[in-house]
């Protein structure tokens, strides 16, 4: 993903459950270009809990072109994704944003416009929205945030809004550091089985450099080198920004770039199991994503939507290490067990605490 050193934030697991139905709709060159990128292993499994974590997938069909789709891929994301299934006028894009706005716990408001719904060659949406709101194991205390210096990556330096916790021993808290690198992983509360962790990794040298580059085995090899703070003597100390953003992301170009190309051909694209007619191909890929970062925990929720158009004080003895982020950072929001990733994102810039201060005071 094409990233220009502001905040940045995309949920991986959402454009994959997209690409899957989008997958199961496909055929021939269109299905082998799509799987290719995708791959055939199971995606992970999750029970909404009311009101901190959600995860649901729909179909919206225009009403004049329902009787064109094959029962059968209806059925088919009915029973591998749980999809809603549908039937809209397409009048304007009151319905899909409404359910969108559910589905991401009231996070994400207004995600498309009137008139991309109402573009007559639109026949169908599919759709991906998961969003949590979790909060920490341990929350951090409001009263100890303060202004703390963050050193932007052009050279600048400003004043950010930092939470703050000190000679911490506790299993819920994990870091590495070395010359080139501080990482810092935190729990969120376990909700009904399922929790959540937050990873925060900064490289001493440019961020885009090391992101242009970073891996998931990379990440994966990091996870091994992770060190309990119960384990150290003295504990560690933890400084790390507040932030607050939405980034919008347009997908096409970057699937065409992964090798995703027949789907958004209207001559080329096979989509011959989901329309009978097979006439439609994806006009457009759109992601969306919104996070907060506090003392509490995390709020974030993302959406990914394709267009299916026509086509036509310390003591002296002690050593605590301090884990201090306060240089841009990339993070990631993942499932602790599966490690399954639902949020990552890069923090350049974090909240202002000159404008922040006024809370805290």
């Amino acid at each position: 993903m094409e990233n220009d050193k502001n905040n940045m934030l995309y949920s991986p697991l959402s454009i994959k459950y997209a690409l899957y139905m989008l997958k199961d709709g496909a055929n021939s060159n269109t299905f082998d270009e799509i799987n290719k990128v995708v791959g055939n292993t199971e995606l992970p499994k999750y029970k909404s809990i009311d009101k901190n974590l959600s995860l649901a997938n729909g179909l919206f069909i225009r009403d004049t072109y329902y009787e064109n789709v094959e029962k059968l891929y209806i059925n088919t994301l009915k029973e591998k994704y749980d999809a809603e299934v549908v039937k809209d006028e397409f009048k304007d894009a009151q319905n899909v944003n409404q359910w969108i706005e559910d589905k991401t716990l009231g996070i994400i408001k207004n995600m498309l416009k009137d008139e991309v719904v109402q573009e007559p060659l639109n026949v169908m949406l599919i759709v991906n929205a998961l969003a949590i709101d979790m909060k920490w194991e341990s929350s951090f205390d409001f009263e100890k945030t303060q202004g703390e210096t963050f050193y932007l990556d052009d050279g600048q330096e400003m004043k950010a809004t930092t939470m703050i916790k000190r000679k911490i021993k506790s299993k819920i808290y994990s870091f590495y550091k070395d010359d080139d690198i501080t990482v810092l992983t935190m729990d969120l509360k376990d909700y009904d089985k399922t929790q959540f962790e937050f990873m925060a990794i900064m490289p001493k040298e440019n961020l885009s450099t090391f992101i242009e580059n970073v891996s998931e085995e990379q990440v994966n090899q990091i996870d091994k080198k992770l060190k309990l703070s119960s384990n150290e003597k003295d504990g560690i100390n933890i400084k790390i920004p507040k932030f607050k953003f939405n980034y919008n992301l347009k997908l096409k170009k970057d699937l065409i770039d992964l090798g995703i190309k027949d789907a958004f051909n209207s001559k080329n694209a096979d989509f011959s199991k989901i329309s009978k007619l097979n006439d439609i191909s994806v006009s457009d890929a759109l992601h969306k994503a919104d996070i907060e970062f506090t003392e509490e925990g995390v709020k974030a929720a993302a959406v990914t939507v394709f267009h299916m158009t026509l086509s036509t004080g310390p003591d002296e003895k002690s050593f605590p290490v301090d884990i201090i982020i306060n240089k841009p950072f990339m993070f990631i929001i993942r499932d602790k067990n599966t490690k399954a990733i639902w949020f990552t994102g890069t923090v350049y810039k974090p909240n202002s605490w000159i404008e922040d201060k006024k809370l805290y005071i």
